[in-house]
């Protein structure tokens, strides 16, 4: 089991942008399934790009003992992956190349492919269910297909944290589900989740834990049930929050799982 996620007084802005986080302070211990949500612009993606060092930052990104801050990419990938909300790849490489991508941190550029990397991306593959995907150029995917290999190339890196921006977005109901079972499983088995949802509906039978921004700062955060509740929500999205309403769905307790 790793250490706990621990974000500090993280503020970032795009270029010649103003701030877009804003002192922002979380955690995510290993174990649990922690919600980013908020309205459209409240900072969730920035924060994730932050956090992962895609974007400049200031502030403080720690994993158990291990400051994240400044380190090398490929030292900062093996600690942590990320599945971003869509994808600029465009290259004709086939599914079980882009999975393969996930595995760099682990050998020298211009390194072969050890066992260990092809049993990694075998097994990522599998519990992202796109193994019969595996030949296909990724271009030709379909929006959701293309995610559930994001998600296979981050699961291979074998990272202790996983930060997920909107990854059920482009699924269909039986996929998404699939999904949250796996992260579940994750977090069961010792991994940091955090994952970024729009649907309070999925962050309440899914989460354990939620942060709720605002403007680019944290408004809520604590126990799902009291931040997907009636003060908090209708503080920041403007809206009330009825109970009881809308479908719920859940996998078939016998026959093949996704």
């Amino acid at each position: 089991m790793t250490g706990a996620l621990d974000v500090t007084g993280l503020r970032c802005a795009y270029r010649h942008g103003p701030e877009v986080v804003r002192g922002v302070d979380f955690s995510a211990a290993p174990g649990e399934v922690v919600a980013l949500l908020g309205p459209n612009g409240a900072g969730k993606s920035t924060l994730l790009k932050a956090v992962v060092g895609l974007l400049p930052c200031t502030g403080t990104v720690r994993l158990g003992d291990t400051v994240l801050d400044g380190l090398p990419a490929p030292e900062r990938a093996l600690q942590l992956a990320y599945v971003p909300q869509r994808t600029r790849l465009t290259a004709r490489l086939s599914v079980r190349q882009v999975v393969d991508l996930g595995r760099f941190a682990h050998r020298g550029p211009w390194s072969r492919p050890t066992r260990a990397d092809r049993d990694a991306v075998d097994r990522a593959l599998a519990e992202a269910q796109v193994t019969h995907l595996a030949d296909r150029p990724f271009p030709e995917l379909s929006g959701g297909e293309q995610q559930r290999v994001l998600v296979a190339r981050a699961l291979a890196s074998e990272a202790p944290a996983l930060l997920l921006d909107e990854p059920t977005a482009s699924l269909d109901v039986r996929h998404a589900l699939g999904l949250h079972t796996l992260l579940r499983r994750l977090a069961d088995g010792g991994r940091v989740v955090v994952i970024v949802l729009h649907d309070l509906a999925e962050v309440r039978r899914h989460a354990d834990r939620a942060v709720l921004l605002q403007d680019g700062r944290v408004f809520a955060a604590g126990p799902v049930s009291e931040v997907v509740a009636p003060g908090p929500i209708e503080a920041v999205y403007g809206v009330e929050l009825l109970e009881g309403q809308g479908l719920g769905y859940r996998l078939p307790a016998t026959g093949s799982q996704p």
